[in-house]
């Protein structure tokens, strides 16, 4: 029997595109929640152009995420986080809103493991 083991939310964020063309765009000034991640990040590695983020084991804001891969060239941010009793998405998404950061829900995976 396969039960549900991580869960990935991708959402597109048309801000993220600003950010790459000007890295000085004010540091996130108006993506603080994106910050908070990257400051947050146990790891952090980027691809050689600087496009893409990947960030390992990230808590911040009282959520834990396996994983954050932030595409800048495509304005697009996946979170990998564990199944757990709390909603994460439902999280991810008020703190979008509360920061008012555009968003549009691309896709909400499941991984199942045997």
């Amino acid at each position: 029997m396969k039960t549900i083991d991580k869960i990935q939310l991708m959402l597109h964020i048309s801000q993220l595109r600003a950010h790459l063309d000007d890295r000085r765009h004010k540091l996130f000034k108006d993506l603080s929640f994106l910050q908070a991640l990257e400051q947050c990040a146990e790891k952090m590695v980027h691809d050689n152009e600087g496009k893409v983020f990947y960030l390992y084991d990230v808590v911040c804001f009282e959520m834990l995420f396996k994983q954050v891969i932030i595409y800048y060239a495509n304005d697009r941010i996946c979170f990998t986080y564990n199944q757990c009793a709390v909603d994460i998405s439902k999280k991810i998404i008020a703190k979008l809103e509360s920061d008012r950061i555009h968003y549009v829900p691309l896709r909400k995976s499941f991984i199942a493991v045997k």
